[in-house]
């Protein structure tokens, strides 16, 4: 065996010993390879004292996948604790692509400290790997930068990179600068992190989910997102300097929002217009019940789940019978719902959760008639309710209640019969 690689063994499996690493046999066909690596042969390796943890994870749908973790203690391969050479590490990635091809691995690294990930980076230079996905906490972008002066390129590795997750870190100011260099990213977590501008993405025309929930950016940056042709995911919840969510309003694919908790939003009507939002979360926001109301009553607006927990609504009607029509999972706990009217549109309701709400029995009964499709309904702690659950009856699909027992009259005996029926939770 060389540093460079095994051309034809016939089977492989790697063990630990106390003197390091003993590569016994190496798989030169892919068929004897995917046998010894599936997950159905892991527990027949183990009877037989053999290690697993040095090999890749191997699914006859995700293909082969290889993980490879960088910290100060130097580089664990595929999860196992003890750490492996530089050079173990670049000819084992290289081996599974001779034997699978680039479509049929997947190289995740996860980064605690740069100064190892230059040296793993630099190791496959000039090889097919790419990395798939990289998790990093440690001073990437000055890694990458300080190579790219010192070399006039970036690493090659990079060039494939699909999902990258930032972690927070306390030496360093958030910064998104890797992304310039990764033209495929399809996925992007910077959450927490100390991240104040966007600009690294605004070109990356395959990004289709960003994650950036308790992190620095302003209203401006969101046109940046706004711009990218495939964005369907974006979570900017706590995000302490965001006012607006107006600039949203012109994205092309977006249909997942969670934009809660974020203690200076106060426009979001504009976002109505978008007709691909499918689900939205605004809970933990100081709106306006007519700014709320704006964005509820476009017309253009198709939600299907939506999170409003300590929203207040309007106490007037609303102007449209059909509103929130497309809506099937709603949550509004803790929420101000003077008028039950806002809801009477959602016909097809299936899971409707009002915890900790001011709704009353006469809001339950001009309700239930509305949503014939409703499955799950939650009713804990609402401090009017007095009820005897006779709106059940009127639901037939109904399987799960849940309703605080003071809501119930103190002598109930139907109570037994209907828990024969359906799922009723006292809380």
């Amino acid at each position: 065996m060389d540093k460079q690689g095994i051309s034809d063994v016939s089977e492989y499996v790697a063990q630990s010993s106390s003197i390091g690493v003993v590569w016994a046999w190496c798989a030169a066909a892919p068929a004897a390879f995917v046998s010894m690596i599936s997950a159905h042969s892991r527990p027949r390796q183990a009877s037989h004292e053999r290690s697993a943890h040095y090999l890749p994870f191997y699914e006859q749908e995700s293909g082969c996948v290889c993980t490879v973790r960088v910290d100060r203690m130097g580089i664990a391969l595929n999860d196992f604790l003890h750490r492996v050479p530089l050079w173990l590490v670049t000819w084992h990635t290289q081996l599974l692509y001779r034997l699978f091809g680039p479509g049929g691995v997947a190289v995740h690294v996860t980064n605690l400290h740069s100064l190892v990930l230059d040296s793993l980076l630099s190791g496959w230079e000039g090889t097919p790997v790419q990395i798939t996905a990289l998790t990093s906490q440690h001073r990437l972008s000055a890694c990458i930068s300080a190579h790219r002066r010192s070399t006039g390129r970036v690493f090659s590795a990079l060039e494939g990179l699909q999902t990258l997750v930032l972690l927070p870190s306390p030496y360093e100011h958030g910064s998104l600068v890797v992304a310039e260099y990764a033209p495929l990213l399809r996925r992007v977590t910077a959450s927490t992190c100390r991240v104040e501008y966007l600009k690294p993405l605004s070109q990356l025309q395959h990004l289709q989910e960003v994650q950036l929930a308790k992190t620095l950016i302003r209203d401006k940056e969101l046109r940046i997102l706004a711009k990218l042709p495939l964005l369907t995911t974006l979570d900017v919840s706590s995000c302490p300097r965001l006012s607006s969510l107006e600039p949203l309003a012109c994205a092309a694919s977006l249909r997942v929002l969670r934009a809660a908790s974020c203690e200076r939003l106060i426009l979001v009507s504009q976002l109505g217009t978008l007709s691909t939002l499918r689900v939205v979360d605004l809970s933990d926001n100081m709106l306006l019940p007519t700014e709320f109301a704006s964005f509820i009553t476009q017309p253009t607006l198709q939600l299907q789940v939506g999170y409003f927990a300590h929203m207040r609504w309007p106490r007037d009607d609303p102007l449209h019978a059909q509103l929130l029509g497309a809506a099937t999972h709603l949550h509004l706990s803790y929420g101000t719902l003077p008028n039950i009217r806002w809801l009477c549109g959602a016909h097809n309701l299936e899971h409707l959760c009002l915890n900790h709400t001011n709704i009353t029995e006469a809001d339950v009964t001009a309700l239930v008639p509305q949503t014939p499709l409703l499955r799950v309904l939650s009713l804990s702690c609402c401090e009017r309710l007095r009820t005897n659950l006779n709106f059940t009856h009127s639901l037939r699909l109904l399987t799960v209640l849940t309703i605080t027992r003071s809501s119930l009259p103190f002598v109930f005996p139907e109570l037994a019969e209907l828990q024969r029926s359906l799922a009723v939770t006292l809380s």
